[in-house]
């Protein structure tokens, strides 16, 4: 394949785009190709999945170009509709459950833990939060993801670390201080069981040159 004819789009959206218009705030927690570290996040399609019949990208960038007062609710609807289709494309290309209204508390974790995982970073405190036990909470939570909430928790503190590690000038023990590390060797001891190098390497073999 050639790869200079290749074509590609990047769909960039915040999630407040479609929580102000919809009245599922847990929508975008329950799409699996955000949230689910099982699998890699991409799925190969064998057919046509969008019965538009132009190409859905060109429709939306057509609308974004030649904008209207009604705009942003056609742009949220086609958005809400690829979203849904692709969930169910990547799900069965993956064979994980596509049904995306199951496991509310598995939902509500991950959303309570996208706002509090810089400052709260045990199990019982997510559980409280919704008003169940640390058992409930850890099986709705595997049923749903196949990974448990402390899993989870240590998942996203990784990726906050990497971004800060590639995208900041923040020193290792600052990124620990600011994830609510009690101190620095903590966050490097998990970091290094996680990836097998130090943050301080990591750093060094990944971060983007900035000169």
């Amino acid at each position: 394949m050639d790869h200079q004819q290749l074509k590609a789009y990047f769909l960039t959206f915040e999630k407040d785009f479609l929580n102000t218009f919809f009245a599922d705030k847990l929508f975008i927690y329950r799409l699996q190709y955000f949230y689910n570290h099982q699998v890699p996040p991409y799925f190969l399609p064998d057919k046509r999945i969008f019965s538009f019949e132009n190409d859905i990208m060109e429709e939306m960038r057509y609308e974004m170009n030649h904008y209207q007062n009604d705009s942003p609710h056609l742009l949220r609807a086609i958005l809400y509709y690829m979203l849904i289709k692709m969930n169910r494309e990547f799900c069965d290309f993956h064979g994980l459950e596509s049904d995306t209204q199951m496991n509310n508390y598995a939902y509500q974790f991950k959303e309570v833990l996208e706002k509090k995982f810089k400052e709260e970073h045990k199990v019982q405190f997510y559980a409280d939060q919704l008003g169940i036990s640390r058992i409930s909470l850890n099986s709705a939570v595997k049923n749903q993801f196949g990974m448990t909430p402390s899993e989870i928790i240590k998942e996203r503190l990784m990726n906050e670390t990497k971004t800060n590690l590639l995208h900041s000038t923040l020193t290792v023990s600052e990124i620990a201080y600011k994830l609510n590390f009690s101190e620095p060797n903590n966050l490097i001891r998990l970091f290094k069981n996680r990836m097998g190098i130090s943050p301080q390497v990591f750093r060094t073999t990944y971060q983007i040159d900035r000169n």
